[in-house]
């Protein structure tokens, strides 16, 4: 019995890592870039406001 409680730590190990790695990857894919994107739109809009109040 001993042989399959091992078994499932490892199961359970390997879905720990796999979900850290995916976590990991979706930030550096997902959510950087989508920050990154919203700094450059609000840095344009910040660019026209300050255009505009100066005309």
């Amino acid at each position: 019995m001993i042989l399959g409680a091992n078994h499932s730590t490892d199961n359970q190990s390997k879905k720990t890592e796999r979900l850290s790695f995916i976590k990991e990857r979706y930030k550096k894919l997902v959510l950087e870039p989508r920050k990154e994107i919203e700094f450059e739109i609000e840095r344009s809009l910040d660019d026209e406001d300050g255009a505009v109040e100066s005309a």
